[in-house]
């Protein structure tokens, strides 16, 4: 999303992981006079709009549904449409990992 917000011209701010981190922060940014579009977290939580300020499946869903809609009438599908950013911004990959400690001190 970084990458798209410099091509794009779109705020996009890291903070901290969670969705009460992020909701938080879209309001302070909405106080400000910023829109929340889109707010999303490593471990693949989505958060669309301020209608639900929490990452929902619920709300998604039919964002997504919607937008596969208007890819259609052009003709397109949510595949080649990701391929299409694909080649406009690139391939991105991010890992999530942990570190596992066998021998904690006491």
């Amino acid at each position: 999303v970084s990458t798209q917000s410099t091509g794009e011209g779109f705020l996009f701010e890291d903070c901290l992981t969670g969705f009460k981190w992020m909701a938080n922060y879209a309001l302070r940014k909405m106080d400000e006079g910023y829109t929340c579009l889109f707010a999303y977290e490593e471990s693949i939580g989505y958060m669309y709009g301020t209608n639900v300020m929490d990452k929902d499946g619920i709300s998604a869903g039919p964002v997504l549904a919607a937008y596969a809609s208007k890819l259609y009438d052009r003709g397109m599908s949510l595949s080649q449409y990701l391929h299409s950013l694909y080649t406009k911004y690139g391939y991105h990959i991010s890992t999530d990992s942990y570190y596992l400690c066998y021998d904690p001190p006491t």
